[in-house]
C-alpha cells in the first residue's frame, strides 16, 4: 500500500537535503535510487569534507579530512525511530570520537525522534566530526572520551569551524583539483 504522507515526508527530505547540499562547502548528499522507479529516495549517503580525529595504527591522534555516512528512512519512520537503523557510520574506519564506534559502524545522535528531518540528522554528524558537540556520559568509544576529558585537549576543539551551510552573501569556496598530466 502506497503511504501518502510518508512519500510527502520523503520528497521533502530530498528537497531540503538537496538544499542544504547546494549552500554547503562541506556537506556532499547523494540520494540512492529506489527500487521502483518514481518512488522518492529513502536512502542517502553523505559524504562531509571537515576536519574530525583519526587514530592511527600506532595509536596516535591526527586530523581526518572527511567522514561518510548512510541515512535509511525505514516505512515507520513517522512512527518510530531506532537510531541505530536510521543512520550508520561509513568512515572513516578509525575515526576517533566519544560517540562514534566506526568498527560497529555506529555512531550516537542521542534521542531521535521519529520523524526527525534528514537536515537535522546531518547538521547533528557534522556537529559530532568536528566535535562541536560531544557527549561523554555513555561513550561508544571509552578511550576517545577518556581523551576528551584532559583539559589540554579540549582546548583545541571543536576541529572545525567553519559553518555547515554558508550564510546568505557568503560566495561558495571552489576548490581546484591537480589535474592528471
Amino acid at each position: 500500500m502506497y503511504d501518502h504522507v510518508f512519500a510527502a515526508f520523503l520528497d521533502r527530505q530530498l528537497a531540503d537535503g538537496t538544499a542544504l547540499a547546494a549552500a554547503s562547502d562541506i556537506l556532499e548528499l547523494l540520494p540512492v535510487p529506489e527500487a521502483f522507479p518514481g518512488l522518492p529516495p529513502s536512502r542517502y549517503l553523505a559524504r562531509f569534507t571537515c576536519r574530525g580525529l583519526i587514530r592511527e595504527a600506532g595509536g596516535q591522534i591526527c586530523p581526518g579530512h572527511e567522514c561518510q555516512i548512510g541515512v535509511c528512512f525505514p516505512g515507520d519512520y513517522l512512527r518510530r525511530a531506532v537510531p541505530g537503523l536510521i543512520v550508520t557510520w561509513l568512515g572513516p574506519s578509525n575515526a576517533f570520537h566519544p560517540n562514534i564506534r566506526a568498527s560497529a559502524a555506529a555512531i550516537c545522535l542521542g534521542r531521535l525522534p521519529a520523524g526527525t528531518p534528514l537536515v537535522d540528522i546531518l547538521f547533528q554528524v557534522w556537529e559530532l566530526w568536528t566535535w562541536n558537540a560531544f557527549n561523554l556520559r555513555d561513550p561508544l568509544d571509552a578511550a576517545a572520551a577518556a581523551w576528551a576529558r584532559v583539559p589540554a585537549n579540549r582546548a583545541g576543539l571543536p576541529l572545525d569551524r567553519r559553518p555547515l551551510k554558508r550564510r546568505p552573501g557568503d560566495p561558495a569556496v571552489v576548490q581546484h583539483r591537480a589535474s592528471s598530466p
